[in-house]
C-alpha cells in the first residue's frame, strides 16, 4: 500500500509541476491594485459586469462552486475520520473504519484536484475563461 501511495503522490506532484510549467501567462506584469479596485466597484454583480457575462463564465462559476463544495466535504470527512480514530480506544474495527474514511477522503481529494487541474487547463487554454 505504501508503494502505491508513493506512486500516486509522485504522479500527482509531477502532473501539477508540469502543468504549472506549461502555463504561458506572463507573471512579470506589475499589479495595479487601484485600477482593479475601481473596476470591481463598477461591476453590476459580485463577480461579473454586464459586458462580461457569457455562458462559459457562468458554467465556470458553477464548476468553481462545485469544487469548493468538494473541498469542504473533504475537510468534513477528514475531521470525522480523525474524530473516529481518536475515540476508537484501541478497538480494531473502529480504527479500521476511521482509517478507511481518511484514505477514501484523501483519494477523493486527489481525484478532485486532478479534475480541477484538467478543468482549469482546458478552460483557460481553449475556451479562454
Amino acid at each position: 500500500m505504501k508503494n502505491f501511495s508513493k506512486k500516486i503522490l509522485t504522479f500527482l506532484f509531477l502532473f501539477l509541476f508540469l502543468f504549472n510549467i506549461s502555463q504561458t501567462k506572463a507573471e512579470t506584469t506589475k499589479v495595479n491594485i487601484k485600477g482593479q479596485l475601481e473596476a470591481a466597484g463598477q461591476t453590476n454583480g459580485p463577480f461579473l459586469s454586464t459586458n462580461q457575462y457569457t455562458l462559459a463564465s457562468s458554467i465556470g462559476g458553477f464548476i468553481n462552486a462545485f469544487f469548493s463544495l468538494l473541498g469542504m466535504i473533504f475537510i468534513i470527512l477528514m475531521v470525522y475520520g480523525g474524530y473516529n480514530y481518536m475515540t476508537a480506544r484501541g478497538e480494531e474495527d473502529k480504527i479500521n473504519k476511521a482509517l478507511s474514511t481518511i484514505r477514501q477522503a484523501i483519494i477523493g481529494l486527489i481525484i478532485t484536484i486532478g479534475s480541477f487541474v484538467i478543468y482549469k487547463y482546458f478552460f483557460v487554454n481553449f475556451i479562454g475563461v
